[in-house]
């Protein structure tokens, strides 16, 4: 704090000193490095002081000394501040960019690869899509296999060439989680003709 002499009293003889309040001061927190989990996970490791009571806040949150949190991916803008107490002044607002990245996305087949003889058609299962993530599918080489997707069954059609064909089976991107694909191979062999 700064003592000042606010003047000299001629009647009492006597000088009239104010004590003023010191600045404050904070350790701002730091931001964390945070994935999507589909939980309320603590967006910031918590600031310090010893000049009163730091508070926290999203933006168009209000300000309180609970740490701010986050579920969804994205980008959150946390705010803080320092109430100073008797003796020092409030510290003015700043704030901090923090981002929960999205998850990785789990995409499992039934199986990976089969044969199939012309002109049967087959099938097999996508089993996981943690995501739920829009699925497609393509075929590298049309002539020996095509694909489509219904729900989660995918029908293989073997073409008219006999060889090898990589079926590529994609969950696109959601809001808390990235896109991602695998591949089934298909085989295929040529059918008797009777």
């Amino acid at each position: 704090y700064k003592i000042e002499k606010e003047g000299y009293n001629e009647v009492t003889g006597s000088e009239k000193v104010v004590i003023t309040k010191a600045k404050g001061s904070v350790n701002a927190p730091t931001s964390k490095t945070l994935t999507y989990t589909g939980s309320s996970q603590e967006l910031i490791n918590k600031g310090s002081t010893s000049t009163g009571t730091i508070e926290y806040k999203i933006e168009g949150g209000t300000y309180s000394t609970s740490i701010p949190t986050g579920i969804k991916a994205g980008t959150y803008k946390v705010f803080y501040r320092v109430v100073g107490d008797k003796n020092h002044e409030d510290v003015t607002e700043a704030s901090i960019s923090v981002t929960i990245s999205k998850a990785a996305n789990t995409l499992t087949l039934s199986e990976n690869t089969k044969t199939y003889t012309y002109p049967t058609s087959g099938t097999f299962e996508i089993t996981e899509n943690k995501s739920g993530g829009t699925l497609t599918c393509t075929s590298d080489n049309t002539s020996i296999a095509t694909c489509k997707i219904e729900g989660n069954i995918v029908t293989v059609v073997p073409g008219t060439k006999e060889g090898q064909a990589i079926i590529t089976i994609k969950s696109a991107s959601t809001a808390n989680y990235e896109g991602t694909q695998v591949v089934y191979v298909v085989n295929t062999a040529k059918g008797t003709l009777n």
